[in-house]
Parts: structure tokens; sequence; C-alpha cells
């Protein structure tokens, strides 16, 4: 291969649970190797991949795709298994592409600027779809499976992803964009918010690049599926936290692990390694001292792969107003005994 830039992804491509290793140089290669250094395969695509490729199960089948964006302007869409090109991909845009892809199930109709534009699928359909800015000034969200484009036209010039979360706290996922010209864009869409449907950091935040929705990952469990602050008191608290994992073959011959890590700030308050996907709870201590901050539960697989979820936890916040109504209290209950004992006599209070 020649100058390679782009990161190098690791990704169990055939379904061997093993990992192998897939790099774009500088003209357009795309190359495979297996663990043991021999090449999967090896093939030619248009040009530059500047940041790196995206992996993603977009048929649901179980196949992995490997997703590539050019600076010739064009997306290409790989097989996992054989480096040949899906159909109906690739797709060209007006403009070179810097950014990796952002795969993310959006509903039918789910950008609300212009549900009427946005095609494939019915309502209800949730496949995958690609999601990224071109130098024409466009960001495109394409159906993973047909082809069919929607543009959003915001003018300006992208080096980075396009990143998915929650950002208005109304229960639906934003796409956020940011630009050359110093702006950030948020385009609000129906999709209903998931944990693991957000992509919160390029490569997840290090070293998965792949949707978690398809995938795998770990998700608190809270009310309503919604990630709102929480308010605590109390010596300890109970914590739901779901592990999931779509692979066809998890762990392969080497046996599915999740060492999960609970953490209040820097302090770990939970450590231990499951064998299995699940629904799982455990009960937390609270630090002796109120506590504001961010509860982060992290698992990481076999392969090394790191997955979180993170939630604004409070703890014993409220404790000090609790004291201050318990120290008033006394008071107003004497104050109350003097007003009822001075009306029955009808005596005037004492100097």
């Amino acid at each position: 291969m020649n100058e390679i830039q782009a990161q190098i992804v690791p990704a169990d491509l055939n379904a061997d649970g093993i990992l192998e290793l897939i790099a774009v140089d500088a003209v357009g290669s795309v190359a495979a190797w297996t663990a043991t250094g021999d090449t999967l395969w090896e093939v030619q695509t248009s040009g530059l991949s500047a940041q790196t490729v995206s992996i993603a199960s977009l048929r649901g089948d179980g196949t992995v795709q490997v997703i590539v964006a050019t600076v010739a302007g064009a997306v290409h869409v790989l097989e996992g298994r054989t480096g040949n090109e899906v159909s109906p991909f690739p797709l060209r845009t007006g403009g070179k592409i810097m950014s990796s892809v952002t795969v993310v199930q959006l509903q039918a109709n789910a950008l609300v600027q212009a549900p009427d534009r946005l095609s494939g699928g019915g309502a209800g359909d949730t496949a995958p779809h690609l999601v990224f800015s071109s130098f024409d000034g466009y960001l495109y969200v394409v159906h993973a499976l047909t082809g069919c484009v929607h543009k959003i036209d915001h003018g300006e010039h992208s080096y980075t992803q396009v990143l998915a979360d929650d950002l208005t706290g109304n229960g639906r996922m934003d796409l956020l964009l940011s630009t050359m010209n110093g702006n950030l864009f948020t385009f609000e869409t129906s999709t209903p918010y998931s944990p693991l449907r957000s992509w919160r950091a390029q490569a997840q935040g290090r070293n998965v690049f792949s949707p978690r929705e398809t995938f795998m990952g770990i998700a608190v469990q809270t009310a309503g599926g919604r990630h709102t602050p929480l308010d605590i008191a109390g010596v300890d608290f109970p914590l739901t936290f779901a592990i999931s994992d779509s692979r066809p073959r998890a762990g392969g011959a080497h046996g599915a692990r999740y060492a999960v890590l609970v953490r209040l700030g820097g302090a770990v308050v939970h450590n231990h390694t499951y064998t299995a996907p699940g629904v799982y709870s455990i009960t937390v201590p609270c630090p002796s001292d109120k506590w504001v901050g961010v509860l982060v539960v992290a698992m990481t697989n076999e392969h090394g792969q790191y997955f979180d979820d993170r939630i604004t936890v409070s703890l014993n916040e409220g404790f000090r107003e609790v004291i201050k109504w318990v120290a008033l209290v006394p008071y107003v209950l004497a104050a109350m005994v003097v007003v009822a004992s001075t009306a029955e006599s009808r005596s005037a209070l004492p100097l």
C-alpha cells in the first residue's frame, strides 16, 4: 500500500470471532488483513480517506460492511468478507468528504425540517442511514439499503464526523455538525433517543468504529429510557444496566467476556466481569459527603474494545436543606405552643 493517513480499524469482518485490520491509503486502496498478517482482500476506491472507515451491519443479516468516504467526494460500501462493492454504491457528491461516515438508525420522515423529502422506507422503517458532510455545502442523510439521499444545505465546509445524541433533552435524536466557519449546527429528528443509538465522539470515544445499536454496548437503565440527571439521597442506591451483544458469534471460539467498571468521578464502585449479555442490577454506595458529577458505566469486551454510558447524578445534595428544616422545626413548634397557650389565657405576652 501507499502512504496511510487514516486510522487503522479493527473489526471482525467474517464472523469468526477474531478481529481483522482494515486500512486505507492515500491513493484509495482499501485492504483487510487477518490476525496472522495474511491479506483477506485489497480493492481500489476513488481516493484518500482523510479520517478512517466505518463498520456496520447495514442489512441486519449478520454480515458486516465497510464504509469508506474519500476526498473524491464518493462514499463506497464494501462487503466485509470479500471487499466487493455493495449496490447501489458508490454514491458521489459535489465536493470532497474529509470526515468519517456516521451510521445511525433513523426512522422514515426523521428530519423535522423537511420530512416529506426523506426517502428510503415507509412508516416504522428503521434501516441504518449514512450521515456525513461534503464540501459542496450539504449534510447528507443516505438510506443504507436504497441509496436514497436527503440533503440539507448548510453552505459550509466540515472536516469532522457528524455526531448523534439527544442534545435538547426532548427524547429524540439530534445530529451535530461543526464547520470550518466556527459554527455548530443541530438538526433535530423524530427518531426516539436510545443510549446505544447515540454516537458521541469519533471512534465512539476510543476504539469502536461501529454503531453500538447493531453491534454491542452497555447502557444505564433509567425510567422511561431517558438520561435525565438523577437526584439521589441515602447511603446507597440501585443501578441497573444492560449489556447488549448482536454479534453473530459473540466472542467466537475465545468466549465472550464483558469487563464492567462503574465509576463515580475517579472512584471505582463496581468492577466485575460478566460472561453473558443481559440486564444486571447492583447497589452503589454513596460517598460520605455530598457529590455532584458523572456516573460512568464502562465495558471492555474480550478484544479490548471499549464501550461506556454516562449519566449525571447528584448524591445527598439536599441534605443541608433537610438539616435546616430539622433545626427549625423545634422553634416553630415552640412558637406555636406559646401562641396557643396565650390565646387560651387571653393574657399579654410576658415582657
